[in-house]
């Protein structure tokens, strides 16, 4: 039996889980804004969590629980493990290698302050829409 239609969709869940905006996004691009170095550590630190959640079958009690049939053998599920780590390292890498160029870092330090400011902005709409539903 042929696994590569499941381990495509795992590949496919965990690409659009990586980028979609998140913390995990933030923590590569502000530290690789600041030092190309300092970005691809924290790309460690994030793709190795799913690693860890996977390891400590949490991750397994989600979605990709569902993904591999019932009689799957062990080697697929290690392979999930690798390709979930896979799509995590290249995307974030990605990003951090991106960040890190001299042409992204002095656009964003144009735009820093007002864009910082605007999120500042989005942020306290958010918190005042929650105070005032309750």
């Amino acid at each position: 039996m042929s696994f590569v239609p499941q381990l495509a969709l795992v590949a496919g869940v965990m690409f659009l889980v990586c980028v979609s905006p998140g913390p995990d996004l933030l923590a590569v691009s502000s530290h690789a804004l600041s030092a190309r170095r300092s970005g691809l550590g924290v790309v460690a630190g994030v793709a190795s969590s799913p690693l860890i959640w996977a390891a400590l079958a949490a991750f397994f009690g989600s979605l990709f629980v569902t993904i591999p049939p019932l009689d799957a053998p062990l080697w697929m599920h290690g392979a999930t493990l690798a390709l979930v780590t896979l799509v995590s390292i290249s995307w974030f890498s990605g990003m951090a290698l991106l960040f890190s160029t001299g042409r992204v870092r002095r656009g964003y330090a144009r735009v820093r302050r007002p864009l910082d400011a605007l999120m500042g902005m989005v942020l306290v709409a958010l918190g005042a829409s929650l105070a005032l539903a309750c």
